[in-house]
């Protein structure tokens, strides 16, 4: 099985579907674990992110009220979706994730060699989206809610990551709609100079959203490294239907899962005791199983039942493919 081949199809169609689907009015929810903009008029679905945000920028005391099954029923969607695919919906199905891999696409094409995180490196990263999870959560409800007598946030906070997403803006540009870069608008390239906070959540936004497309360009999914969706996903990574299994009695240190690997993950290479290898920045794209010359040393499963495995036959067809290719 060409496993990159049918991911990149896979990819493909989501972020049509996600991108324009709205165009004729195909949607799937506002629950996704993955970056279906919100501000995107064309969606074909809507980020959970948001819905989130949203959802605890409510006064407290309305979890007694028919607010909190609103809430409730969110959860469960999400929890829902987030079983079921794990963190594939990273790596094969988030638009996002599909911008960085045809921007690695083209430095490959130009020849450039891309960027790398060290082991130390890539953990100390790492924990940048799960502060910015947990950011996400604490300011809607410090907007609306008031502890130990200290003020509550102003309400240009609301929706706080949204207000700094790279998907805001680059998914409005992919269906012709630059409001949010406002390039020949009297604000400036992206600026909001209403108030001080816009000020800077719209600095921030074009900052961030730069970063997105020159850190992507060099370096492999350098987003979802700070992505807190994955974060948020972490949960699901032992209980996920879809699951990176490893028999470290098979291996034989060649180390070539963890150089195929777009996010620098080591420990696919270095563990020899545990099984499931799917890790907080895992996103299951199963490159590492592409690479593997050892049979059935890594696998895919999905309940259970494995569905791509590591074989020495499939790793020397590759090989002579991309030899092939590069001549």
């Amino acid at each position: 099985m060409n496993i990159g081949r049918l991911r990149f199809f896979v990819q493909l169609f989501f972020f049509m579907f996600l991108i324009y689907g709205g165009l004729y009015s195909l949607k799937i929810g506002s629950s996704l674990p993955t970056f279906a903009c919100r501000y995107n008029d064309y969606r074909g679905g809507i980020c959970a992110l948001y819905s989130f945000q949203v959802l605890l920028g409510f006064p407290l005391k309305t979890l007694f009220t028919s607010y909190f099954m609103g809430f409730a029923i969110t959860i469960l969607i999400f929890g829902f979706w987030a079983f079921l695919f794990n963190k594939a919906w990273c790596g094969w199905v988030c638009p996002m994730g599909f911008i960085q891999d045809i921007l690695s696409g083209i430095r490959n094409f130009l020849g450039i060699s891309a960027v790398k995180f060290s082991e130390s490196r890539r953990k100390k990263l790492s924990c940048v989206k799960f502060i910015v999870l947990l950011l996400l959560i604490m300011i809607p409800i410090l907007i609306s809610n008031s502890f130990f007598g200290l003020p509550t946030l102003p309400k240009e906070l609301a929706i706080p990551y949204c207000n700094i997403c790279p998907a805001k803006t680059a998914a409005p540009m992919l269906t012709g709609n630059f409001e949010e870069v406002k390039v020949f608008g009297n604000a400036g390239i992206g600026i909001d100079f209403k108030s001080i906070i816009k000020i800077s959540l719209s600095t921030l936004s074009v900052i961030i959203f730069s970063l997105f497309i020159v850190g992507s360009f060099f370096k492999k999914r350098f987003f979802c490294t700070f992505c807190p969706m994955s974060a948020l996903l972490t949960l699901f990574e032992k209980i996920g239907l879809i699951k990176l299994k490893k028999d470290g009695s098979k291996c034989t240190h060649c180390n070539n899962c963890a150089k195929a690997c777009p996010l620098d993950i080591q420990e696919i290479a270095t563990e020899r005791t545990k099984t499931n290898m799917v890790t907080s920045d895992c996103t299951l794209c199963m490159k590492c199983i592409e690479d593997c010359p050892e049979n059935n040393a890594l696998k895919a499963t999905i309940c259970g039942k494995t569905v791509f495995k590591s074989s020495a036959k499939g790793f020397i067809k590759r090989q002579i493919k991309k030899n092939k290719t590069k001549k």
